[in-house]
């Protein structure tokens, strides 16, 4: 992929959210819908432990098309890896991981979804709060990155944020 040119496509702004609702969560999956403003053929994710003071591993991680609600097509599920592994542990503090290009094409204005699973026990103080229109997220207990359908937890499909 040495021909590409990146542009930065979505973002959100990293804040300190510990005290929000939990201090730690395990065995969890996030889903992210993610509404991207250009349109590209790959992608390469960027993540920060910024304020933790504890090393964060995301256990896996994929990207797959949105469908409706916290639903992914399952056919375009697609992994994301970090230096040709599954799994990123980023140290307390640590900012700027980024993950490998992934081969993955999608359109400005069609969402796509990012899930992240974190089986191990993870501080929960750095991450972005906002919601809206264009910041959707979903999570659920276990480990549903390659599930089309991520069952929702009972307080709303916006998740713990």
């Amino acid at each position: 992929m040495s021909n590409i040119k990146w542009v930065a496509g979505w973002g959100a702004a990293c804040t300190t959210i510990c005290m929000n609702h939990t201090e730690y969560f395990k065995d969890q999956t996030f889903r992210y819908r993610i509404y991207p403003t250009v349109d590209g053929t790959a992608l390469r994710l960027h993540f920060s432990n910024r304020f933790n003071t504890e090393p964060t591993t995301i256990t896996r991680a994929t990207v797959a098309q949105y469908t409706e609600g916290s639903s992914v097509d399952a056919a375009t599920i697609t992994d994301i890896t970090f230096g040709g592994c599954e799994s990123l542990t980023m140290e307390a503090g640590g900012e700027h991981y980024v993950s490998d290009d992934i081969p993955f094409p999608f359109a400005a204005g069609k969402e796509f979804s990012v899930s992240l699973y974190f089986a191990d026990l993870t501080q929960n103080m750095t991450g972005h709060s906002n919601n809206g229109h264009y910041i959707k997220k979903y999570y659920s207990r276990g480990d549903h990155t390659h599930s089309a359908d991520i069952p929702l937890e009972t307080w709303g499909e916006n998740g713990p944020y």
